[in-house]
């Protein structure tokens, strides 16, 4: 299925650039009665349900959907109320995504679209017919509608996943060495973190900018600004703390270029968060009470002293034999009790699948690739920090990681002053 899914992409990448803001790539190929879509895709989902596989994945790939873009509009409420702008849209949309009926089973998915869109398909039926008129659209749309819904959300997912895979085949670090190098800067002699991880640190003439619809840098005397992968909070977070020389260094990874800005909780083995234990090595894993493939794995060590936490997903993104896990790394220094953060990363590790599938019983399993989204270095940040309530650690995982019953089942009682969903 995958592969049909690439040749839709691809078909995609080919379309004239006039005409690619029309219609969803979808949308053309299905007006087109496309073989990739009746000869290729159709079949596959077909094949698919017969098999019993299919309602499980869209069930799943649909209620994910659902659950990343309620939290995406709960973090945007909470940011519009923190600086008094207005989100009455927001919580309209969160109010109508509530609304949804609950989608257990394909026949439900199928009906929920039904409901969402009534009109849709009928205009689907009417451009069928402008572009061939001697065919029956109304009886092509009716037969096709279900399967171009669900092949609509499951390529969705797909390019989800073929976008955390391209940060490691194709990442942007080439062509941000060619914008510094058409201006006369050879960035991996002037930027020892780009040179060894590819990032770029954060220092004049470079400033954060920390915008509801992008975070990023700016260059200021380029006029360019340069997209980040940190998540809003967490960028705010460590502004704060470079404002109060908490931490003097950090880089991150740049994903973009653009001239102006775009306007289940059980413990398996181990044991819950405590400063206290924080002297002592331990290996700790948690997994969700209705789904034991989701896990986080906490392992902390002392040479030199550091913690470092894994989320294995049930759902992992995983494309052409590879699978994509998520960490968070930091090293700490002080007695017990009284640990200071001074370095701290986020990280994408590449496993090949026989690799996660040892990594899922063995935190020993070392991944092929890893790519770095940000890095902090020389911080003096307490490990019991708080930033508006909440320990920022726990701020850092929850924001990054999917499963956050597993985060607030690990810190434990900071669940209580976190008020995090």
């Amino acid at each position: 299925m995958d592969t049909c899914f690439s040749d839709i992409r691809n078909a995609d990448l080919q379309r004239p650039m006039d005409e690619s803001g029309t219609l969803s790539i979808f949308d053309e190929l299905f007006v087109a009665r496309s073989p990739l879509l009746l000869n290729a895709l159709f079949p596959k989902l077909e094949a698919a349900h017969a098999e019993g596989t299919l309602e499980n994945r869209v069930v799943s790939t649909y209620r994910r959907q659902l659950q990343r873009e309620l939290r995406l509009l709960h973090a945007a409420v909470k940011d519009a109320e923190a600086s008094d702008r207005d989100c009455r849209i927001e919580k309209v949309k969160i109010d109508a995504l509530l609304r949804r009926p609950a989608v257990d089973s394909l026949s439900a998915f199928q009906a929920m679209c039904d409901r969402l869109w009534p009109g849709v398909r009928d205009l689907r039926a009417q451009r069928c017919q402008q572009l061939q008129p001697d065919k029956d659209a109304e009886a092509y749309v009716n037969e096709h509608s279900h399967m171009f819904e669900i092949g609509a959300l499951l390529y969705e997912e797909y390019l989800g996943r073929r976008g955390m895979l391209d940060r490691f085949h194709a990442p942007f670090a080439s062509q941000l060495a060619a914008i510094y190098e058409g201006r006369g800067v050879d960035l991996a002699k002037v930027d020892q973190q780009f040179d060894k991880y590819k990032l770029l640190s954060l220092g004049k003439p470079l400033r954060i900018v920390n915008e509801q619809a992008f975070q990023g840098l700016a260059h200021e005397g380029w006029a360019l600004y340069f997209g980040i992968e940190v998540p809003r909070q967490v960028l705010s977070a460590l502004q704060s703390m470079r404002d109060d020389s908490r931490v003097p260094s950090i880089a991150f990874a740049i994903n973009s270029a653009l001239d102006a800005i775009p306007n289940f909780e059980e413990l398996e083995f181990g044991k819950p968060f405590h400063l206290a234990d924080l002297q002592a090595p331990s290996v700790s894993k948690f997994y969700g009470v209705s789904c034991y493939d989701d896990a986080l794995w906490i392992k902390v060590e002392q040479d030199p002293p550091s913690m470092t936490f894994e989320e294995l997903c049930s759902d992992v993104p995983a494309l052409d034999g590879q699978v994509i896990t998520q960490v968070v790394h930091l090293q700490f220094a002080g007695a017990a009790g009284q640990e200071v953060i001074y370095h701290l990363d986020h990280e994408y590790i590449l496993y090949s699948d026989a690799d996660h599938a040892r990594r899922r019983q063995d935190a020993s399993v070392k991944g092929s690739a890893k790519y770095k989204t940000f890095k902090i270095d020389g911080a003096h940040i307490p490990m019991d920090f708080q930033i508006d309530g909440r320990y920022f650690l726990y701020l850092v995982l929850d924001a990054f990681f999917e499963n956050k019953a597993l985060i607030r089942e690990y810190f434990g009682a900071v669940d209580a002053a976190s008020g995090a969903n």
